[in-house]
């Protein structure tokens, strides 16, 4: 192949791709910027790296039109392994020229931008044209000699480039300025943020509602823009006004938009415009008042559930399918059609042909794959880098649309999902619970919704403790079990429970079983990531290793969208995403160093821990998500403590409303059996807790009654320093830490504790003071001989207070 045909394919290849390129090339491996028609005169939008040799290749685009595009002289599927290889280092070559050129441009942009918008005036003519004529306010904008400057910035706040409106209201941004998944943000955002295109529609609509608007430009930036919010807000409620473009073919705004809100789980909402009414916000307000616009907004409904948006969904299932017809094309065909197609689908040739390959590649990944069980072969990762908080917003925005969690739930949620990925980066991974008070509250949607998006998902609705290990060691899936109240918790399934519970510890995780005629001893693994979804709760030892959900009863007032019967397929881009993030990222979180708040409860401490470590890794607020969700959850199991916990806590209640050091038993059971929150007044048949019962509570902890006398009583009792170990264990720290051992007094009775100890004297010296009332109604005085007074002082100890052992 000469050089001359060189040139001349890769001309071509530049102008089939809607650019027009230079009028001379140079092919020697290196990238040139030129000149493309129809830009401002002296711009250099356009790029093109060539490359000569046995397999002439090379790489060319357009900044300003979002153009990338690949070229080689022979078919690359032509090329044998060594040519295969080379080619492949080139273009990645190229890539990272290409990246490097652009990220220079974006650095000189941006700065350039600063300057500008340092030199330029914060006080903004109130009457100026545009905004008069728009009838907006000056929200977060600077005047530079006339011109009005909208700062365009990413997530971090930084200023990448401007955007410039004349009073005429012409708009131009700065050259090689970034503007993909930037915004402009007019307000502060709290519970609600729009998202919309352009600077006037966003200020109508925060004039209208009140709320912070998140201003993308154009709607191809819609949702790169509702990503970036998702990922920097993920609690927040999103909500995507779009241009209704009516009159133009496939209604981009709105089609868009609707893109926008459906991956992210946002609202949609839209002005109901026609004719030459106008097609934004900005439009309605000038038609038909700024209140129109308020209540069209309160109007968001989620993608699907209004006419406009059917309609819609009618245009982009044509568009789908003319897509689908052109992935069918020889490459012959479709190079012959495709600048009829882009014309007609109202899209550029380079993202035309970028959507018909993304497709082939599936159409080939499925037929690769049809005869495949993803529990059983996996799935390949994705092909390219994957932005965390992206992936966890659109895992966030699938399980807001279809379930109603508790406050904190929808957070742990997402965080587990990732969790199943990468679970062999921690020691420790905790089951997830759904539990209910009732029937319907969503559990079997819920994991649903989750079989969706987790790893290598297997549900079932029953199974046995030999199918558990079996079905680990074969596949290591995510073993989600519905309908677990029906079998879990019955006397007879002992050997389950022991099975489920060994799956929390990497290094535990192993259940021995003899297999074979000879009866060899063979190891099964139980290390897997494991859903419950059951009403009530199983045993206490599951419980103690889960992270809950509790799950109610949806109101009528809470709206989500039923779950699609393909949602499985539809997800299987985030699944793929979801194992691209984890391989990335498991070395990191193998090695995390992660800050685990402390609440009291070193099991559940241990729960969260991966959970924390992910969110860390994500970046972003979701680390302060993941805590606030933890505090959230976690302070809802307090209330269902298991009997031995609960009991130390309440026995360490009775203490301290006493007084004193040393209760006798029936004085015990009595303030127990008078705390009605508690189940201590009904403990079995309807009856208060008995001596026996309170005995075999608290022997797991090695707390015995002992015989003492106190005044002239002499009975069995417990003494608080017994408790302190169990207390110092068990207990909460902030609980722990205001038990103070008390000091006796003569009469064996005492409420002072020993930071404030009362130095010894006699009961010629004071008059003894009675405890509460329910407990004792008070201490006759006696009289000690001197000589019992001085051996008091000897051994500072008091006959009342002695001991039998």
């Amino acid at each position: 192949m000469s050089n001359k045909d060189i040139l001349s394919d890769f001309q071509k290849a530049m102008e089939e791709a809607g650019i027009t390129p230079p009028n001379s090339l140079l092919a020697d491996g290196e990238l040139h910027r030129f000149y493309v028609e129809g830009d401002k005169h002296g711009s250099s939008n356009g790029w093109y790296i060539l490359h000569q040799g046995k397999v002439p290749a090379g790489t060319f685009g357009c900044w300003k039109r979002d153009i990338s595009e690949t070229w080689c002289a022979r078919n690359t599927g032509d090329l044998a392994p060594e040519e295969l290889r080379t080619h492949r280092v080139r273009m990645e070559t190229a890539r990272q020229q290409r990246e490097a050129a652009q990220r220079e441009r974006q650095r000189e942009a941006r700065e350039t931008s600063q300057a500008i918008w340092e030199s330029a005036s914060q006080q903004v003519d109130a009457d100026h044209p545009y905004l008069a004529a728009k009838a907006v306010t000056a929200f977060g904008l600077r005047q530079l000699r006339g011109q009005l400057l909208v700062p365009i910035r990413d997530g971090d706040g930084t200023l990448c480039s401007l955007q410039t409106i004349t009073k005429e209201g012409s708009k131009r941004y700065r050259s090689g300025g970034k503007k993909q998944g930037c915004c402009h943000i007019i307000g502060k955002p709290r519970e609600r943020l729009y998202v919309c295109e352009g600077y006037a529609t966003g200020a109508s609509i925060h004039q209208a509602s009140g709320e912070a608007v998140a201003v993308a430009f154009d709607a191809s930036n819609l949702k790169p823009v509702a990503e970036s919010l998702r990922a920097k807000y993920p609690t927040l409620e999103l909500i995507i006004a779009a241009d209704n473009d009516h009159s133009t073919d496939g209604n981009p705004g709105l089609r868009n938009a609707t893109e926008a809100a459906t991956t992210v789980g946002a609202l949609l909402a839209f002005p109901d415009l026609s004719g030459d009414e106008g097609t934004d916000f900005n439009d309605l307000a000038t038609l038909r008042g700024l209140e129109a616009v308020r209540k069209t907004l309160e109007g968001a409904q989620h993608p699907g559930e209004n006419e406009h948006s059917a309609e819609q969904g009618h245009n982009r299932s044509e568009d789908e399918t003319e897509i689908v017809r052109l992935s069918t094309l020889s490459d012959l065909e479709y190079a012959r059609q495709r600048n009829a197609a882009a014309k007609t689908l109202g899209v550029g040739v380079s993202s035309l042909d970028k959507m018909v390959r993304k497709l082939k590649a599936t159409e080939k990944y499925s037929e690769s794959t049809a005869d495949a069980w993803e529990v059983r072969d996996g799935i390949a990762p994705w092909d390219e880098e994957v932005d965390g908080r992206q992936l966890a917003a659109a895992i966030l925005g699938t399980f807001r649309r279809y379930c109603i969690l508790p406050t904190g739930g929808d957070i742990a949620l997402t965080l587990w999902t990732l969790g199943t990925y990468c679970y062999n980066a921690f020691s420790i991974f905790p089951k997830l619970l759904f539990s209910s008070p009732e029937k319907r509250c969503g559990k079997s949607t819920t994991m649903d919704a989750l079989a969706s998006l987790a790893h290598r998902a297997l549900p079932t609705s029953n199974t046995s403790a030999a199918a558990i290990f079996r079905a680990v060691e074969e596949w290591a899936p995510s073993l989600l079990i519905d309908e677990a109240d029906t079998f879990l918790n019955s006397k007879d399934n002992s050997d389950m429970v022991g099975i489920i519970n060994s799956g929390h510890r990497k290094s535990m995780a192993y259940v021995l079983r003899v297999v074979g005629d000879d009866h060899r001893p063979k190891r099964f693994s139980t290390w897997a990531p494991m859903a419950i979804a059951m009403i009530k709760s199983p045993r206490d030892t599951i419980k103690d290793r889960s992270i809950t959900l509790t799950l109610r009863r949806k109101l009528a007032s809470e709206k989500v969208q039923r779950l699609p019967a393909d949602l499985l397929e539809q997800s299987l881009p985030i699944r793929r995403q979801c194992l691209r993030w984890a391989t990335d990222h498991l070395k990191v979180l193998s090695s995390a160093s992660t800050n685990v708040p402390e609440i009291g409860n070193d099991r559940a401490e241990d729960n969260w821990l991966p959970l924390l470590a992910i969110a860390d890794s994500l970046g972003g607020d979701w680390p302060l998500q993941a805590r606030h969700a933890m505090s959230q959850l976690e302070s809802r199991q307090d209330e269902s403590q298991d009997p031995g916990t609960m009991l130390l806590g309440d026995i360490h209640t009775a203490f301290e409303d006493a007084g004193v050091d040393r209760l006798f038993t029936q004085e015990l059971i009595t303030a127990l059996a008078d705390m009605e929150d508690r189940p201590w007044c009904e403990w079995r048949g309807g009856k208060p807790i008995t001596t026996p019962s309170l005995s075999k509570l608290l022997k797991p902890y090695d707390i015995k009654p002992r015989q003492f006398r106190r005044g002239y009583d002499n009975k069995r009792g417990y003494q608080l320093a017994d408790f302190a170990d169990a207390f110092a264990r068990y207990l909460p720290p902030a609980l722990t830490q205001s038990v103070t051992p008390l000091q006796a007094t003569d009469d064996g009775i005492s409420g002072v504790s020993t930071g404030n100890v009362i130095p010894h004297q006699t009961t010629e010296d004071v008059t003894p003071k009675a405890t509460r009332a329910r407990l004792c109604n008070g201490v006759t005085p006696f009289k000690r001989s001197a000589r019992e007074r001085a051996g008091d002082q000897a051994d500072n100890t008091s006959p009342t207070e002695e001991l039998i052992l």
